[in-house]
């Protein structure tokens, strides 16, 4: 019987509002001892050898009504500061992150030609919050030689975590349909069971670093992973088109999933990424 007692006790006193209607107790209770101490209205019975207080009925009546105000109050305020710090400890950093960028990324080599067949690209991009309170990343892309033009290919699953060695650690993750440039989707047959070959799914990962200096975010930088090994493919076969009007040679089209890519150029790391403003 005791043992259940003792363990809903325990409980209670484990939940978060018990914890600071307990703390407000104890902070209510030694201020009004200190004013009483002050007040000199502390007195040490000599029969009993223990303190009592020596105040009038109306003071008593005061001191009482004073104490639970004070209790109340603490109360109210640390409510508020515990749910305010519990809400979201990452909020301030989002906002830090919200704003427009200029985004500039490297694509992988081809792997016939051993050449960077696609330079780094530069296209803008809004770090917005969302209705959420979520991190969305809205990106521009224009005049792509592999993909459509797209005005907000947007990214929504976005985390960010402290990292107590290196600042703030970014990590996103997007899966999606992109619509390919017409005269790039000619260069594909469509797999089985496809009418035509113009969109072509795409999943990328990307792994971030960033700080904040002077309370503001000026540069994120990492990796960004093919994961589906698509992004690749699409490179290898711009590649292979390359090579053959290089050659003067005539190109065969063939199926996404039949590109040739060799493993020296494909083990998901497609290059860096840096975001500046």
């Amino acid at each position: 019987m005791f043992d259940e007692i003792f363990g809903k006790i325990t409980l209670l006193l484990e939940n978060k509002s018990t914890k600071v209607a307990v703390l407000s107790l104890i902070i209510a209770t030694v201020i009004i001892f200190i004013i009483l101490l002050l007040l000199n209205a502390i007195k040490i019975d000599p029969q009993s050898n223990l303190p009592e207080i020596s105040l009038s009925g109306n003071l008593q009546l005061f001191a009482a009504c004073f104490y639970l105000t004070l209790f109340f109050l603490i109360w109210f305020i640390l409510y508020l500061q515990s749910s305010k710090e519990g809400v979201d400890v990452y909020a301030q950093v989002r906002e830090k992150l919200a704003g427009y960028w200029v985004v500039t990324y490297s694509a992988n080599t081809g792997p016939l030609s051993e050449k960077i067949v696609m330079p780094p690209r530069t296209i803008p991009c809004e770090i917005r919050i969302n209705d959420s309170k979520k991190l969305e990343m809205i990106f521009s892309i224009k005049d792509h030689p592999i993909f459509a033009d797209e005005d907000r290919q947007i990214i929504k699953n976005i985390a960010i975590r402290h990292n107590e060695e290196a600042g703030y650690n970014m990590l996103f993750y997007y899966v999606t349909k992109r619509t390919l440039q017409p005269s790039f989707a000619s260069y594909i047959v469509p797999e089985a069971g496809q009418a035509n070959s113009d969109t072509v799914e795409i999943e990328a990962f990307g792994q971030l670093t960033f700080n904040i200096e002077n309370r503001s975010v000026k540069k994120i930088q990492g990796r960004w992973f093919d994961l589906n090994g698509n992004n690749s493919r699409l490179i290898a076969l711009l590649d292979t088109k390359l090579i053959t009007d290089i050659r003067n040679e005539n190109f065969q089209k063939m199926r996404l999933s039949e590109v040739p890519i060799h493993q020296k150029y494909f083990d998901a790391d497609m290059g860096s990424i840096e975001f500046l403003r």
